[in-house]
This record gives structure tokens, C-alpha cells and sequence, in this order.
């Protein structure tokens, strides 16, 4: 008989599995989950690949993370520290729509620096989030350098963003 409730509960257990992985894929472009202090969550997690920006625009069917507002474009990317994963190069920059996006860490003797740093033609900023809080530069003016940083033990995962206005 407890080998009848076992297969029964295994069963059940292995439908609702099933059925819940079928209804919540979770991808990349997905809109992401995370917590915050405040008013200030920026959404950062599942589904990124360490390392690989991923870029959004408004109407693109992607929530932003709240505390970036409702920004015209913005990009999110996972900072870890990963022996099996490609490694961030120091001050790895990309063009985005609006300007030049330069995001990574550096190991100092305090752990991990994360930065996200920013300058573009329209009112912009940056931030960084380590262990749910959110460092951020503030709306900069359109040719400015926004800069957010965070320095936490290096075993900690980051998340760069930007966004702008």
C-alpha cells in the first residue's frame, strides 16, 4: 500500500511539474524578477547569460525595471564570476542606440567592483544592482558620463544597467 501512495504522489507531483513548466517558459527576452529596497527594484535574474547584454525598447512587450522608469531604451547584463562561463573583459563598451554603454567588474582587495558607466546624446543614467539594492547614478544630462558602482564580495552576482529617458 505505501508503494501505491508513493507512485500516486510521484504521479501527481510529476503532472504539476509538467503543467507549470509548460504554461511559465522562462527566456532571456522574458521579463525578469528580482527584489529591491524601496521604490528603487530593478528587475535582474532568470534567463540572463553572464556576460551577454540584453537590450530593450520601449513597446518591445518587456516591463522595464521599475526603478529605471519607463526609459525609451535600456540594456541589463549579468556580471559573475564564473571559471566555466566567458569572463567579462575589463571595460567592455558597446554601441547602443544613443551612445556608449561600458559595463564590467574589477577584483579589488575589498571583492568585486561592479560599474555600469554611460555617456549619451539624451538624459540618461546607469545603475548597478549587488544583493537587491540598486546603486545608481541619477538622470544625467545628454552628453554627460553617468557612473554607478558597487563593491561587495566577489562571489556575488551583479547586474549593469542603463536606461534612457
Amino acid at each position: 500500500m505505501k508503494r501505491l501512495g508513493k507512485s500516486v504522489l510521484f504521479a501527481i507531483s510529476g503532472a504539476a511539474l509538467a503543467v507549470s513548466s509548460v504554461a511559465t517558459p522562462v527566456a532571456a527576452y522574458d521579463p525578469q524578477s528580482g527584489t529591491g529596497t524601496g521604490n528603487s527594484a530593478v528587475q535582474a535574474g532568470g534567463g540572463l547569460i553572464p556576460g551577454k547584454p540584453v537590450i530593450h525598447k520601449r513597446g518591445d512587450g518587456v516591463a522595464p525595471p521599475k526603478e529605471l522608469g519607463n526609459p525609451s531604451e535600456w540594456g541589463v547584463v549579468k556580471l559573475e564570476i564564473n571559471k566555466s562561463a566567458v569572463q567579462i573583459k575589463e571595460n567592455t563598451c558597446q554601441n547602443v542606440t544613443h551612445g556608449k554603454w561600458c559595463y564590467g567588474y574589477d577584483l579589488v582587495s575589498a571583492g568585486k567592483k561592479c560599474y555600469s558607466n554611460y555617456i549619451a546624446d539624451v538624459k540618461h543614467k546607469s545603475t548597478v544592482r549587488v544583493r537587491n539594492v540598486d546603486h545608481s547614478s541619477g538622470w544625467v544630462a545628454k552628453g554627460k558620463t553617468s557612473y554607478a558602482n558597487s563593491t561587495q564580495g566577489a562571489a556575488w552576482t551583479c547586474h549593469a544597467f542603463y536606461s534612457n529617458e
